[in-house]
């Protein structure tokens, strides 16, 4: 380890040096989350060794991952996709009552029987409230109705999943040429 150490220093120095000359001219299309992470890391790729756009592109497919993950580790949202109408015309619409019937219907024993199972109509509404992104990542939409006689709940399937919907790529980069710079010249901003 002490005879890499000097390397593994110079190389993280040399995506610092990197960061710093092209952070100004860095600019993301679409903002992830810790869009400014995501600036700072662009814009050091460069000086990494790393081909333009290697890291919003392993950002993006993380993220896709975890919606993935997320969608498969929770007991009702998993559920989600199996719902016979979901599949021939795209939108299932009932009350609470009636989905919570369904899927204790779709899920075996051991899962509807879980503690984070939820056992009354108004606690799957809530639960779905909690799981609406995560379910709309992966390209379902849950939207609920209430009127002084009956509740709603409508699920619909979109037209694609968003992780393979070109309006929801990932983020893109672009490193904007630094025209005000003659190189090794700096501009007083010092603001690592």
């Amino acid at each position: 380890m002490p005879v890499i150490a000097p390397r593994i220093l110079g190389a993280l120095l040399d995506g610092v040096v990197s960061a710093h000359a092209n952070y100004h001219s860095v600019t993301l299309e679409k903002l992830p989350r810790m869009a400014d992470f995501a600036r700072w890391v662009v814009a050091a790729e460069a000086g990494l060794g790393w081909q333009r756009g290697t890291f919003i592109a392993a950002y993006e497919a993380h993220r896709q991952s975890v919606e993935r993950d997320a969608m498969d580790r929770d007991p009702v949202a998993r559920l989600i996709p199996t719902i016979p109408d979901l599949g021939s015309s795209s939108e299932w619409s009932g009350s609470p009552t009636a989905l919570l019937r369904l899927l204790v219907a779709l899920s075996d024993e051991a899962q509807w029987r879980a503690p984070e199972w939820p056992k009354a109509p108004n606690a799957l509404s809530a639960h779905l409230r909690r799981v609406v992104p995560v379910l709309r990542a992966n390209g379902y939409e849950v939207t609920t109705d209430r009127t002084s006689t009956e509740r709603k709940v409508t699920i619909r399937r979109a037209a694609s999943s968003s992780s393979s919907s070109p309006s929801s790529a990932g983020p893109t980069a672009k490193i904007q040429p630094d025209t005000t710079s003659t190189g090794d010249e700096r501009d007083g901003d010092d603001d690592v």
